[in-house]
């Protein structure tokens, strides 16, 4: 039988209960889907596991709200994260009842457990990595700990005899934190366990177990940490990340590949080199580009752009898309930070009647989607923090750049005709918005899987009437099937995008935007419209 030993660290997010405390917000929905700042609680839980290097995870949650959990974070794929689910019974059963639900889940190993309202400005990766066997729990220093579990030490302040659990007079200043891990000896520890005067099967019993056998360790922890289980907490966490998400992110030293490209033009921060300086197909050279600079991030704009040239030359496309894109993630694994990497609604297969979400499964069919899904793979795999941005449609570049689908129809404008397909579909998008949307993304720490398009879905020949109305509307627009040029007949029917995870403005507002700062000048000098 396999040893906990050499089994990977799972992750347990306890997410049940009945959250009085924040009624009669609780009585709408789970207090784990409840908003701190900008997003739903569980998700900060679900991070701190991520960035703690774990890849699986099971919430515990109660039956009334299992939905919500489901609907809200289904597979978790977007996040970077296998999601499964178990169902609590019981509501009062207390944080060890619920964790006697994930036994089949750890499979006889290890398991890194979080409470669903706990909110930690650290994370644990440390500490997964190296843990082995017994037990591990963290303390903060606390002025006034007694709401929590709270260590009694021995006379050289050295060794931990005891956890009290929320003691009226505490013996020391350090509060249990909701992050535990644990070997799996755990699961019969539970099933010992007697109920405490509140009736609960306490956590805090759990541990004083592992201490009685002398295998249980303890680390205090740094920064920001808070339970948000009452308003006051709740506001307090709030606070803190309004605060921490208001600070200047240090864009400076954000390295930029394919900076000189379309999307490229919207880059107005970090390295920004060209591919004399940084040739992402020289594995050496990107590598000691970046141990050099030592970049905070990379954004990986960097790729085949000519779909024509990639049906035609398959290896033109897999050297920039795989191998340039191999090379740039080993070398942001070896420095150990975050990576954008830039994708496409293309990595589908297209026949999807509704937009794409970030939960669908890639299915790519030309050469191109393989070769970006084949990018996405790899970056998902050799850089912990990375953030796979797909995006579809883009217009941008102005008239410098802009020579394809938008640049052309604007050319065409003097004509008394213009035809477009009116039978794909895709999200049209900005690309200066996609770049600010990275941007944020990057700066909140935001890692897996994200679609960023602007709203709306629009054929062709949708596009092609907007543009036309917005300088020429005399100019007849005549819609037509994939059959009437003969580039088209490959294209997949939908390429459009939906996303969880980011809401954009419609595509009418930045196509308008566009047309007006970037083509209106140049289309007026030429004299086309």
């Amino acid at each position: 039988m396999e040893s906990s030993r050499s089994k990977k660290v799972k992750g347990v997010i306890l997410a049940g209960g009945l959250g009085t405390r924040l009624a009669p917000l609780t009585r709408i929905t789970n207090k784990h889907l409840l908003p701190v700042h900008n997003k739903p609680m569980i998700l900060y839980p679900l991070e701190t596991l991520v960035k703690s290097g774990i890849d699986e995870v099971m919430i515990v949650c109660g039956r009334e709200h299992a939905g919500h959990f489901m609907n809200f974070l289904g597979s978790g794929k977007e996040y970077g994260v296998a999601v499964s689910y178990a169902i609590q019974d019981v509501n009062n059963g207390g944080i060890a009842d619920a964790l006697s639900y994930t036994e089949d889940f750890a499979d006889e190993g290890p398991i890194a457990v979080i409470l669903g309202d706990n909110i930690f400005e650290t994370h644990f990766a440390k500490e997964v990595s190296e843990f082995r066997s017994g037990a591990t729990v963290f303390f903060m220093h606390m002025d006034k700990p007694h709401r929590f579990g709270v260590p009694v030490f021995d006379e050289k302040n050295e060794n931990i005899i005891l956890i009290e659990e929320k003691p009226a007079e505490p013996k020391s200043k350090y509060a249990q934190t909701g992050f535990y891990i644990y070997d799996e000896t755990v699961f019969t520890k539970l099933k010992n366990l007697k109920p405490s005067a509140r009736g609960e099967l306490e956590i805090t019993d759990v541990n004083n177990m592992y201490l009685e056998e002398k295998v249980l360790s303890h680390s205090t922890i740094d920064g920001f940490w808070s339970d948000a289980g009452t308003f006051d907490s709740l506001l307090k966490a709030s606070n803190f990340m309004a605060e921490k998400s208001e600070k200047v992110f240090d864009y400076s030293r954000v390295l930029i590949t394919g900076a000189s490209g379309m999307l490229g033009s919207y880059v107005d921060f970090g390295l920004r080199p060209d591919s004399e300086a940084l040739n992402i197909l020289d594995k050496d050279s990107v590598s000691e580009y970046v141990r050099k600079h030592a970049p905070t991030a990379i954004i990986h704009l960097a790729g085949a752009t000519d779909m024509v040239l990639t049906e035609k030359d398959p290896l033109y496309a897999y050297e920039l898309n795989v191998r340039g894109t191999y090379n740039v993630a080993k070398a942001a694994e070896e420095a150990a930070i975050p990576m954008v990497y830039a994708s496409t609604s293309r990595v589908f297969k297209g026949d999807k009647v509704a937009p794409y979400s970030e939960e669908d499964a890639p299915e790519p069919v030309s050469q191109y989607a393989h070769t970006k899904y084949l990018g996405e793979t790899i970056t998902a795999t050799h850089v912990p923090k990375h953030l796979i941005a797909r995006t579809s449609w883009v217009f941008g570049g102005g008239p410098e750049r802009d020579n394809k689908f938008y640049g052309n129809v604007l050319r065409q404008l003097n004509k008394s005709e213009i035809h477009a397909l009116n039978d794909v579909y895709g999200s049209p998008t900005y690309g200066k918005d996609y770049i600010a949307t990275i941007k944020k993304l990057l700066a909140e720490g935001q890692t897996g899987v994200v679609h960023i398009a602007n709203e709306g879905v629009a054929t062709r020949y949708d596009l092609a009437r907007h543009m036309v109305k917005h300088f020429k509307p005399d100019t007849a627009v005549i819609g037509v099937d994939k059959e009437f040029f003969s580039s088209s007949t490959t294209l997949p029917t939908n390429e459009s995008m939906s996303s969880k995870r980011c809401t954009l403005r419609p595509w009418q507002a930045a196509l308008d935007e566009y047309l007006d700062e970037e083509w209106k000048e140049y289309l007026q000098s030429s004299k086309i419209t």
